[in-house]
């Protein structure tokens, strides 16, 4: 018994730190920023997401078996992970991926008005799924990525843009209806 236990008292501890790791990582990172926009939380649930592969790899890696059955199991993980990407749904997929090319071309920001289409309004929050903007009406329309990278998009920068207009007056108005304004 005592033998039995020596060799899987790395595993069970890994294990158990495992956990430890995640849930510390997982309060440290989100649950302590409960107002985080979407943007801000994305490099954290995508650092979270790594963490637990890795902690994961590590407790299969700890457990006690020959090195051709651990990198089966390695294998087969592999295996499940692609085949859910590849698997899952084509839309979601080409959100998530959609998504992340706005995040790394950042073509806008939030608090930029963008139009898309016949959409216009002011960025409010971005994601890994969706842009959500605000429109004239005070409406908050949700965007999926999907349709930002397909379309073209226009963007005046939150700093502002410079507005210039001529304007003249022509000899058949009258300077007494000018001087009541």
């Amino acid at each position: 018994m005592l033998d039995l236990m020596l060799v899987y008292m790395p595993a069970a501890l890994g294990f158990l730190g495992a956990i430890l790791f995640i849930w510390l990582m997982n309060w440290f990172l989100l649950a302590r920023h409960e107002n985080l926009g979407a943007q801000a939380r994305l490099p954290r649930q995508l650092f979270m997401l790594a963490m637990t592969i890795g902690s994961l790899l590590m407790v299969v890696v700890l457990f006690p078996m020959t090195d051709s059955t651990r990198g089966q199991i390695i294998t087969l993980l592999g295996l499940v992970i692609t085949g859910v990407i590849a698997l899952s749904s084509t839309s979601f997929v080409a959100n998530v991926m959609a998504g992340l090319m706005l995040q790394v071309v950042k073509s806008f920001n939030t608090g930029d008005f963008v139009r898309v289409g016949e959409y216009f309004g002011r960025v409010t929050e971005r994601g890994l799924f969706h842009v959500e903007k605000q429109t004239e009406d005070r409406d908050l329309t949700t965007l999926p990525n999907l349709h930002l990278a397909t379309n073209s998009i226009t963007v005046v920068h939150s700093a502002g843009t410079i507005v210039s207009a001529e304007l003249s007056l022509g000899y058949d108005v009258s300077h007494v209806l000018l001087k009541t304004y």
